[in-house]
């Protein structure tokens, strides 16, 4: 029998590990172009072409308690406010449970959070870009 543990995947973005997900979803992870584009000739020929410089957004959903909002926010803010991308840092999301894994030297906070404040606590979403990564979706 197969077993799931979310206990056993690693999300570290900077070398810090991100805790204190939200309820029912802790990370997305999307790429954002095709590996390859196709074209299609006059006489029916098709080639495809290889398409480097892959990037991703990789959607972290947290708790509005989690101090993971803390080091984001920190990183964030020593992106916009140093020159250089100082909030450019390496990230991985290792599953533990199986063979799954992403990688990628390059990833930065795309934006804050929206922020919902009310009678409980409420998720915050936060957006990263990842560039360049390696993915291997794997099974458990």
């Amino acid at each position: 029998m197969k077993h799931w543990n979310p206990d056993l995947v690693d999300h570290i973005v900077g070398g810090f590990t991100i805790t204190g997900f939200a309820e029912d979803a802790m990370s997305t992870f999307a790429p954002q172009n095709e590996a390859f584009t196709l074209v299609k000739g006059v006489d029916g020929q098709f080639t495809r072409s290889f398409q480097p410089g892959q990037w991703a957004r990789w959607t972290l959903k947290l708790m509005s308690s989690s101090k993971a909002n803390d080091f984001l926010s920190a990183l964030h803010n020593a992106d916009l406010l140093t020159p250089g991308g100082a909030g450019v840092v390496a990230c991985a999301c290792n599953d533990r449970n199986g063979t799954g894994i992403m990688a990628a030297a390059e990833c930065y906070v795309e934006k804050f959070p929206d922020v919902n404040m009310g009678n409980k606590a409420e998720p915050r979403e936060w957006s990263l870009i990842v560039v360049n990564y390696k993915l291997f979706v794997g099974g458990t």
